[in-house]
C-alpha cells in the first residue's frame, strides 16, 4: 500500500466553481492581497512583542517564562518568511511572478497598455527588492531545508533574526503594486477589511502570564 499523498489531495480547490480564467484571476489576486496584509499584521505583532520585551528588560521588570509566548513569538518568522516567499518568489501558480506572466498571455489583457505598464513595474520590483532577496536566502538556507551549518551547529539558531532585517517599506510597495494590478485588470479597488490591530491586545496576549 502506498501511503504517500500528493499535496493536491490536501488542497481545497474551488476552480471548478469559477466560469472563466478572468474570474479565477479576480479571486486569486483578492486572496493574495489579503494574505500579504495578514503577513504585515504578523510583522506588526512580532515588532510589538519584541519592543515590549525590550522595554520591560530596560526597566528592570520581571518577565516570567511563558511557553505560550515563546511558541507564538517563534512561530511568527515562519508565517512571515514562508508567506512572503509563496507570494513573491518562484513561478508556482499562486505566486506574483506567475500571476503577471499569466495576465500577460491572456487575450483580454495582453494588449492593454495600462496593465502591461503595471506588470513591468512589478517585474522591476521583484528583480530589485533587497527584502525579497533576503526572503529567498532565509527560505533556502534556513526555513526550507536548513543550511548544513545550522543543522550541525552546537548553537541554537534564532529564527527571529529573519524578521528583523526585512524592510517594511518594500513590503508596503508590494502590497501597493498588487492593488494597482487588480485595479488595472478589473477597474475596482482592493480593500483589506480587517480592523486595525490593538497594541494593547497584542501585549496582553504575549505577556499576560
Amino acid at each position: 500500500m502506498n501511503n504517500k499523498a500528493g499535496i493536491s489531495q490536501f488542497i481545497q480547490n474551488f476552480d471548478y466553481e469559477l466560469e472563466s480564467k478572468a474570474e479565477w484571476l479576480d479571486v486569486h489576486i483578492n486572496l493574495m492581497f489579503n494574505e500579504i496584509n495578514e503577513i504585515q499584521n504578523a510583522i506588526y505583532i512580532f515588532e510589538v512583542a519584541d519592543n515590549e520585551w525590550d522595554r520591560r528588560l530596560k526597566n528592570g521588570e520581571k518577565i516570567g517564562y511563558s511557553a505560550i509566548r515563546t511558541i507564538l513569538y517563534e512561530s511568527l518568522p515562519y508565517r512571515i518568511i514562508l508567506g512572503l516567499s509563496k507570494i513573491f518568489v518562484g513561478n508556482k501558480e499562486f505566486s506574483l511572478p506567475k500571476t503577471v506572466h499569466v495576465i500577460s498571455q491572456m487575450d483580454e489583457y495582453k494588449n492593454n497598455q495600462e496593465i502591461l505598464n503595471v506588470i513591468r513595474k512589478i517585474e522591476k520590483y521583484l528583480e530589485t527588492s533587497e527584502t525579497i532577496k533576503l526572503v529567498i536566502a532565509f527560505r533556502d538556507q534556513f526555513f526550507a531545508h536548513l543550511d548544513k551549518e545550522c543543522v550541525i551547529s552546537d548553537c541554537r539558531v534564532d529564527s527571529t533574526i529573519a524578521v528583523r532585517r526585512l524592510e517594511k517599506s518594500e513590503i508596503d510597495e508590494g502590497v501597493r503594486l498588487i492593488g494597482e494590478l487588480y485595479e488595472a485588470c478589473f477597474n475596482r479597488t482592493l480593500e483589506y477589511a480587517n480592523k486595525e490591530l490593538s497594541q494593547k491586545d497584542i501585549i496582553y496576549t504575549f505577556f499576560w502570564m
